[in-house]
């Protein structure tokens, strides 16, 4: 959360009216891991129905987030599990009205 709030302070005084800025962390996570995770999270057991790859699918990915260290000061701290347990009950909380 610390890249978003960083990422909404600097809107207060960037020289520029909009900019992209990647939050991402910079650990390559498989998919499969991914899935896994979020599911564990929301405690249930995710249903995936692979399809074979699909054009344009790229076998490994990750963030490019020097821009967003560069210029807001970001360092990812929080592990990728923990983000996602994090995420998941705030997401929960805003919503549990509804």
């Amino acid at each position: 959360m610390s890249g978003v709030v960083a990422a909404l302070d600097w809107t207060a005084t960037a020289p520029v009216g909009m900019d992209i800025f990647n939050l991402g962390g910079n650990e390559v996570i498989e998919l499969r891991r991914m899935i896994a995770e979020i599911g564990a999270a929301l405690g249930m057991e995710p249903r995936v129905e692979r399809a074979g790859r699909q054009p344009g699918d790229v076998l490994l990915t990750s963030a490019d987030i020097t821009k967003s260290g560069r210029v807001l000061g970001y360092a990812p701290r929080t592990p990728f599990p923990e983000g996602i347990r994090r995420f998941v009950a705030w997401y929960r909380e805003q919503h549990a009205h509804q």
